[in-house]
């Protein structure tokens, strides 16, 4: 299919009414980030079935997909039904409506959008709308976006047209709202004192879903710094600071070790902080320090 058909004024993206429906009783009011994959036929694009992908490690700034069950999921699929994979469905904190961007080896949208784009030749576009969940108490909200093949970081924002089979659904708002910052109560971490200070709180959960880790992204000046307010125990592990890649916090307590990354960038900072949280959560589960 080409990137526009030649009668049509605005792109559309198309869903049947039950997997719109799914997405809403799933990634459209769980804690971000959440999401699933898409299935239908590539002659038309229309969304025939979600599938929600309960294993994806989870952080509010980034959530990757467990690609394991995905791929099992596709190949069944095709094999079963006939439908084949042509879009992704993620939510995102409220405020960030805009895919994010390609930080190198397939992380970020842009840099996963582009991986698919390489691994399927045959794909010319791919859906990945955009959700806001009811999670935080506001209003469920959709942004139906399409890339296309070769100029991912172009993609497009579409009409959404739901196939109905029944009851009305919900009215989709297209407002924006800022994300929240929070500076709660004290937190204790696994071996550090209770401290308060400005900054974002997110909760990480490992790609096992076996763990959680809790830290606070506080800005100093123009950089961010990430504060290590909950981990699992130790236990009887070696904690010390180079085994453990922490450094001391001024605010008291442990930091994440981030290395040489921008630490101007939100994003990047918030996605090494989710790969610190693997390389602990190995370390207590295997007794081994990552390197």
């Amino acid at each position: 299919m080409g990137r526009r058909a030649a009668n049509q004024d605005q792109l559309e993206m198309v869903f049947e009414e039950e997997p719109y429906s799914r997405i809403l009783a799933t990634v459209g009011s769980e804690l971000v980030e959440t999401g699933g994959i898409l299935l239908g036929s590539r002659d038309d694009y229309v969304v025939k079935k979600f599938v929600y992908d309960p294993h994806g490690s989870r952080f509010s700034a980034g959530y990757d997909p467990d690609i394991t069950f995905l791929n099992k999921v596709i190949k069944e699929e095709w094999e079963k039904n006939h439908l084949a994979l042509i879009g992704f469905v993620h939510s995102h904190p409220r405020g960030i409506r805009r895919l994010s961007g390609d930080w190198g080896n397939g992380y970020g949208d842009i840099g996963y959008l582009r991986k698919i784009f390489a691994a399927i030749p045959p794909l010319e576009k791919f859906l990945v709308p955009i959700i806001y969940s009811t999670h935080d108490g506001d209003p469920f909200e959709i942004f139906p976006y399409i890339a296309f093949r070769d100029q991912a970081e172009n993609y497009e924002e579409a009409n959404l047209v739901i196939r109905k089979s029944g009851a009305d659904l919900p009215t989709i708002s297209q407002d924006t709202h800022m994300p929240r910052l929070e500076s709660g109560p004290p937190i204790k971490s696994d071996d550090g004192p209770p401290r308060r200070a400005d900054g974002k709180v997110e909760t990480y959960r490992t790609k096992d879903g076996e763990a959680e880790f809790t830290f606070r992204f506080v800005k100093v000046d123009d950089q961010y710094e990430v504060d290590i307010l909950e981990t699992p125990s130790y236990g009887n592990l070696d904690t010390s600071l180079h085994i453990t890649h922490r450094v001391n916090s001024p605010r008291g307590g442990y930091q994440a070790d981030m290395g040489l990354i921008d630490k101007r960038n939100l994003d990047e900072v918030q996605q090494m902080a989710s790969q610190w949280a693997e390389f602990t959560w190995t370390y207590i589960k295997s007794n081994k320090p990552s390197r």
